[in-house]
């Protein structure tokens, strides 16, 4: 397979709300996402979404989301994960992983993230840490 990459920890402050936050996640423009962790360090675990997208449009220019349920369908590389509360998700993915590209940027000069959107319960601020691993493609 390719190149091993691990992402820098990405941290995410988060309103409960419906629509959530979208972070940015430093990672490779095109590959198989192998691991994502995503941990609430705030000390109420409450619970919440997580739903990881391949194109920067997913989000407000205030960080909040703003895709429909057309866009999501598209844009969407895994299927929503949903912690009940016990503060953190980790979720390994088979062996060959699940297949990316980042539809931002061209083929020469490609965005090298994923958009990791958190959608918390509960009351209040929220703190996440985000960390993905994953294989890059030629």
């Amino acid at each position: 397979m390719g190149v091993p990459i691990v992402s820098p920890v990405t941290n995410l402050a988060a309103v409960a709300s419906a629509v959530g936050k979208v972070a940015e996640v430093k990672l490779i423009g095109k590959g198989f996402l192998m691991k994502l962790a995503v941990e609430e360090i705030t000390n109420d675990h409450e619970g919440f979404d997580v739903y990881v997208y391949d194109r920067a449009s997913v989000y407000n220019a205030d960080g909040t989301a703003g895709v429909d349920a057309a866009a999501e369908a598209v844009l969407r590389v895994i299927p929503k994960q949903t912690v009940a509360s016990s503060g953190t998700l980790l979720f390994f993915f088979d062996a060959s992983g699940v297949p990316f590209v980042n539809k931002d940027g061209t083929l020469s000069n490609n965005e090298r993230q994923l958009y990791v959107r958190v959608v918390p319960s509960g009351n209040g601020n929220k703190d996440y840490r985000i960390h993905a691993a994953g294989t890059s493609v030629a």
